[in-house]
């Protein structure tokens, strides 16, 4: 119960950001520590494509720490179905140079 008050503080707190119309990012730069969260629908596929949407978000974002130190909590929601890992890196890109530029 804990969890989803402070998930839901955490979203009322977030700034928004899309990208290219397939990725909403909802992200704040004044967390403790990094933190990704998933807002992935049944709409979105079987398991298996839910789950790779999130493997390749958690190392895309991953890349991003690595680039530029602090800490980010971010909650990606994708807006579209089978998202290409090049989209995906895609939107990301456009996420980092909107945080960090």
């Amino acid at each position: 119960m804990a969890f989803s008050r402070s998930f839901r503080s955490f979203l009322d707190s977030s700034l928004s950001f899309s990208s290219h119309s397939l990725v909403r990012f909802q992200y704040s730069q004044t967390v403790l520590l990094p933190c990704i969260f998933f807002i992935v629908k049944k709409q979105y596929g079987n398991a298996i494509r839910r789950n790779l949407f999130k493997r390749r978000s958690r190392d895309l974002y991953k890349n991003i720490l690595k680039k530029n130190s602090g800490s980010l909590g971010l909650v990606v929601q994708p807006l579209k179905s089978n998202i290409s890992y090049l989209d995906l890196k895609k939107c990301f890109e456009k996420l980092e140079s909107h945080l960090y530029e």
